[in-house]
């Protein structure tokens, strides 16, 4: 076979090259598709949920976090199977970054642990449901019932 390669003008170095570039090829393209899902997991939004105290006790809050990397697109919001207004809702929540539901700041001389139980109880055995797309178009759901 290699005689009759030979014979048309292609040597063994030719046919090396064209080997190690088709090799080459198939490296690069594996090595983009690796880096793409890279890519669409560190920008995908991880949404959680807190409700209390914050720090410092100075507010009593329920908030949405996203942990992730990239920002979370919410398309639908729904609190104790009401949807909030409007068919689709615009909300960005970046990476990184909260999101408050519900913020009360307490004053002077407020019974701090009494309001919190309070404010608990107000919202406890609900549910939260929250939908949002990442970057990517991938879609997640977030559904946590308040306790």
């Amino acid at each position: 076979m290699c005689v009759e390669i030979c014979s048309h003008g292609l040597d063994a170095n030719t046919i090396a090259l064209a080997a190690i570039a088709a090799i080459t090829a198939g490296i690069y393209i594996y090595q983009a598709h690796i880096a793409r899902k890279h890519n669409i997991l560190s920008v995908r939004p991880y949404l959680s949920f807190h409700c209390g105290l914050e720090e410092g006790a100075e507010n009593i809050s329920m908030r949405l976090v996203n942990n992730g990397g990239g920002p979370a697109l919410v398309t639908h919001y729904e609190f104790d199977n009401e949807v909030m207004p409007g068919k689709e809702i615009k909300l960005v929540i970046p990476g990184n970054h909260t999101h408050y539901i519900n913020r009360i700041q307490l004053t002077q001389g407020m019974n701090v642990q009494h309001r919190n139980h309070e404010f608990m109880n107000q919202f406890k055995g609900k549910h939260l449901i929250v939908r949002c797309k990442s970057l990517y178009d991938e879609v997640f759901e977030f559904n946590q019932e308040i306790n």
